[in-house]
Protein backbone atom coordinates (compact mmCIF):
# COMPACT_ATOMS: atom_id res chain seq x y z
CA UNK A 1 0.00 0.00 0.00
CA UNK A 2 1.05 3.37 -1.02
CA UNK A 3 1.66 6.04 2.25
CA UNK A 4 -0.09 8.67 1.17
CA UNK A 5 -3.58 8.75 -1.04
CA UNK A 6 -5.01 12.10 -2.14
CA UNK A 7 -9.15 11.44 -3.31
CA UNK A 8 -11.28 14.26 -4.77
CA UNK A 9 -15.07 13.62 -5.09
CA UNK A 10 -16.34 13.19 -8.86
CA UNK A 11 -12.60 12.63 -10.16
CA UNK A 12 -11.44 10.00 -7.86
CA UNK A 13 -7.74 9.34 -6.92
CA UNK A 14 -5.36 11.98 -7.95
CA UNK A 15 -2.08 11.07 -5.98
CA UNK A 16 -1.13 7.86 -4.69
CA UNK A 17 2.78 7.58 -3.88
CA UNK A 18 5.30 7.85 -1.17
CA UNK A 19 6.31 11.62 -0.94
CA UNK A 20 4.50 13.43 1.98
CA UNK A 21 5.38 17.06 0.17
CA UNK A 22 4.11 15.81 -3.08
CA UNK A 23 0.67 14.72 -1.43
CA UNK A 24 0.55 18.30 0.23
CA UNK A 25 0.36 20.43 -2.82
CA UNK A 26 -2.02 17.56 -4.62
CA UNK A 27 -3.87 18.11 -1.57
CA UNK A 28 -3.44 21.87 -1.80
CA UNK A 29 -4.08 22.69 -5.62
CA UNK A 30 -7.07 20.24 -5.61
CA UNK A 31 -8.91 22.47 -2.44
CA UNK A 32 -7.81 25.22 -4.05
CA UNK A 33 -9.51 24.44 -7.26
CA UNK A 34 -13.15 23.27 -5.54
CA UNK A 35 -12.90 26.37 -3.09
CA UNK A 36 -12.41 28.70 -6.75
CA UNK A 37 -15.16 26.24 -8.62
CA UNK A 38 -12.94 25.80 -11.12
CA UNK A 39 -13.09 21.95 -13.49
CA UNK A 40 -14.57 18.90 -12.63
CA UNK A 41 -13.44 18.96 -8.65
CA UNK A 42 -15.28 22.05 -8.85
CA UNK A 43 -17.22 22.66 -4.96
CA UNK A 44 -15.94 18.74 -4.36
CA UNK A 45 -14.49 17.47 -1.06
CA UNK A 46 -11.15 16.63 -0.94
CA UNK A 47 -9.28 13.94 1.27
CA UNK A 48 -5.66 13.19 2.06
CA UNK A 49 -5.17 9.65 3.62
CA UNK A 50 -1.70 8.27 4.92
CA UNK A 51 -1.69 4.36 5.76
CA UNK A 52 -5.61 4.56 4.87
CA UNK A 53 -6.01 7.28 7.43
CA UNK A 54 -7.85 10.10 7.14
CA UNK A 55 -4.77 13.10 7.35
CA UNK A 56 -6.68 16.32 5.83
CA UNK A 57 -9.97 16.84 4.66
CA UNK A 58 -12.30 19.53 3.36
CA UNK A 59 -16.05 19.68 2.85
CA UNK A 60 -16.47 21.85 -0.35
CA UNK A 61 -19.02 23.36 -0.98
CA UNK A 62 -21.47 20.46 -2.28
CA UNK A 63 -20.49 18.36 0.78
CA UNK A 64 -24.20 18.30 2.56
CA UNK A 65 -26.23 18.64 -0.63
CA UNK A 66 -27.61 15.36 -0.80
CA UNK A 67 -28.60 12.44 1.62
CA UNK A 68 -25.23 10.19 1.00
CA UNK A 69 -21.93 10.32 2.87
CA UNK A 70 -18.49 9.11 2.11
CA UNK A 71 -16.95 5.90 3.01
CA UNK A 72 -13.54 5.32 2.99
CA UNK A 73 -12.70 1.42 2.33
CA UNK A 74 -9.66 0.85 4.09
CA UNK A 75 -8.18 -1.53 2.45
CA UNK A 76 -7.64 0.38 -0.74
CA UNK A 77 -8.26 4.17 0.12
CA UNK A 78 -11.03 4.46 -2.68
CA UNK A 79 -13.98 7.03 -1.52
CA UNK A 80 -17.71 5.16 -2.00
CA UNK A 81 -20.81 7.85 -1.84
CA UNK A 82 -23.42 5.77 0.40
CA UNK A 83 -26.93 6.88 1.67
CA UNK A 84 -27.14 8.21 4.99
CA UNK A 85 -28.76 5.95 7.46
Amino acid sequence: MEKYRVIVGNIGTVYAGGIHRTADQCFEHYRDLSKAGVGRGAGEGVLMLERGRIKREFVGSLGDVDDRIDFVDPSNGEVARIPKP
